[in-house]
Protein backbone atom coordinates (compact mmCIF):
# COMPACT_ATOMS: atom_id res chain seq x y z
CA UNK A 1 0.00 0.00 0.00
CA UNK A 2 1.06 3.57 -0.55
CA UNK A 3 0.74 4.66 3.07
CA UNK A 4 3.17 5.30 5.91
CA UNK A 5 2.20 6.23 9.48
CA UNK A 6 4.22 7.42 12.48
CA UNK A 7 3.09 9.15 15.69
CA UNK A 8 -0.30 10.32 14.35
CA UNK A 9 1.20 11.54 11.06
CA UNK A 10 0.09 9.67 7.92
CA UNK A 11 1.55 10.06 4.43
CA UNK A 12 -0.47 8.79 1.47
CA UNK A 13 0.63 8.77 -2.18
CA UNK A 14 -2.56 9.62 -4.06
CA UNK A 15 -1.20 9.73 -7.59
CA UNK A 16 1.74 10.09 -9.97
CA UNK A 17 1.21 12.27 -13.03
CA UNK A 18 3.25 13.44 -15.99
CA UNK A 19 2.80 16.48 -18.22
CA UNK A 20 5.37 17.45 -20.83
CA UNK A 21 8.76 17.25 -19.06
CA UNK A 22 7.39 17.40 -15.50
CA UNK A 23 6.42 14.70 -13.00
CA UNK A 24 3.90 15.47 -10.28
CA UNK A 25 3.38 13.51 -7.07
CA UNK A 26 0.06 14.12 -5.33
CA UNK A 27 0.42 13.33 -1.64
CA UNK A 28 -1.81 13.74 1.36
CA UNK A 29 -0.30 14.27 4.78
CA UNK A 30 -2.74 13.76 7.62
CA UNK A 31 -1.94 15.26 10.99
CA UNK A 32 -4.12 13.37 13.44
CA UNK A 33 -2.48 15.05 16.41
CA UNK A 34 -3.64 18.14 18.28
CA UNK A 35 -0.08 19.46 17.90
CA UNK A 36 0.70 21.29 14.65
CA UNK A 37 3.55 19.82 12.61
CA UNK A 38 6.27 22.38 11.82
CA UNK A 39 7.96 21.18 8.64
CA UNK A 40 11.74 21.20 8.67
CA UNK A 41 12.08 19.68 5.19
CA UNK A 42 10.43 17.69 2.44
CA UNK A 43 13.10 15.54 0.76
CA UNK A 44 13.08 13.08 -2.11
CA UNK A 45 15.96 10.89 -3.15
CA UNK A 46 16.63 7.81 -5.25
CA UNK A 47 18.38 4.91 -3.56
CA UNK A 48 18.75 1.17 -4.02
CA UNK A 49 15.71 -1.03 -3.44
CA UNK A 50 17.08 -2.23 -0.09
CA UNK A 51 16.65 1.29 1.28
CA UNK A 52 20.32 1.56 2.17
CA UNK A 53 21.16 5.24 1.92
CA UNK A 54 24.91 5.09 1.43
CA UNK A 55 26.02 8.41 -0.03
CA UNK A 56 27.53 6.84 -3.17
CA UNK A 57 24.21 5.08 -3.86
CA UNK A 58 21.90 8.00 -3.19
CA UNK A 59 20.81 10.74 -5.59
CA UNK A 60 18.97 13.77 -4.21
CA UNK A 61 15.96 14.69 -6.33
CA UNK A 62 15.38 18.45 -6.25
CA UNK A 63 11.78 19.60 -5.88
CA UNK A 64 10.90 22.23 -8.49
CA UNK A 65 7.73 23.40 -6.75
CA UNK A 66 5.39 22.47 -3.88
CA UNK A 67 1.72 23.48 -4.04
CA UNK A 68 0.73 24.67 -1.50
CA UNK A 69 4.13 25.19 0.10
CA UNK A 70 3.06 24.47 3.66
CA UNK A 71 5.60 25.09 6.42
CA UNK A 72 3.09 24.13 9.11
CA UNK A 73 0.74 21.16 8.80
CA UNK A 74 -2.35 21.83 10.93
CA UNK A 75 -4.54 19.06 12.31
CA UNK A 76 -6.46 17.41 9.50
CA UNK A 77 -5.86 16.40 5.90
CA UNK A 78 -3.29 18.35 3.88
CA UNK A 79 -3.00 17.75 0.11
CA UNK A 80 0.31 18.69 -1.51
CA UNK A 81 1.59 18.44 -5.07
CA UNK A 82 5.35 18.06 -5.61
CA UNK A 83 6.64 18.96 -9.07
CA UNK A 84 9.93 17.64 -10.51
CA UNK A 85 11.80 17.73 -13.79
CA UNK A 86 11.24 14.37 -15.46
CA UNK A 87 13.21 11.47 -14.03
CA UNK A 88 13.14 7.69 -13.98
CA UNK A 89 13.87 5.12 -11.31
CA UNK A 90 15.57 1.83 -12.24
CA UNK A 91 14.05 -1.55 -11.34
CA UNK A 92 16.66 -2.02 -8.60
CA UNK A 93 15.99 1.47 -7.17
CA UNK A 94 13.27 3.25 -5.25
CA UNK A 95 12.23 6.82 -4.61
CA UNK A 96 12.24 7.76 -0.93
CA UNK A 97 10.27 10.65 0.57
CA UNK A 98 11.27 12.04 3.94
CA UNK A 99 9.30 14.48 6.02
CA UNK A 100 11.20 15.91 8.98
CA UNK A 101 9.81 17.98 11.82
CA UNK A 102 11.43 21.16 13.07
CA UNK A 103 12.18 20.90 16.81
CA UNK A 104 10.57 17.48 17.00
CA UNK A 105 11.05 13.83 16.24
CA UNK A 106 7.93 12.94 14.26
CA UNK A 107 10.04 12.19 11.19
CA UNK A 108 8.60 9.84 8.60
CA UNK A 109 10.05 8.04 5.59
CA UNK A 110 7.97 6.73 2.70
CA UNK A 111 9.04 4.38 -0.14
CA UNK A 112 7.73 4.82 -3.68
CA UNK A 113 8.50 1.84 -5.92
CA UNK A 114 9.81 2.40 -9.44
CA UNK A 115 6.77 0.88 -11.18
CA UNK A 116 4.55 3.68 -9.81
CA UNK A 117 6.76 6.26 -11.54
CA UNK A 118 6.79 4.22 -14.76
CA UNK A 119 2.98 4.05 -14.74
CA UNK A 120 2.46 7.80 -14.25
CA UNK A 121 -0.86 9.02 -15.63
CA UNK A 122 -1.00 11.84 -18.16
CA UNK A 123 -2.19 15.01 -16.42
CA UNK A 124 -4.98 16.73 -18.35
Amino acid sequence: RNIATYKNIKVILRGVYVQENKIYLLMRIDNNSNITYDVNAYKFYITNDKGIAASEQTIDLPIEQITPDLKVLPKGKNDLVFMFDKFSVGDDKQLLFELTEKNGDRNISFKIISSLIDQAQVYK
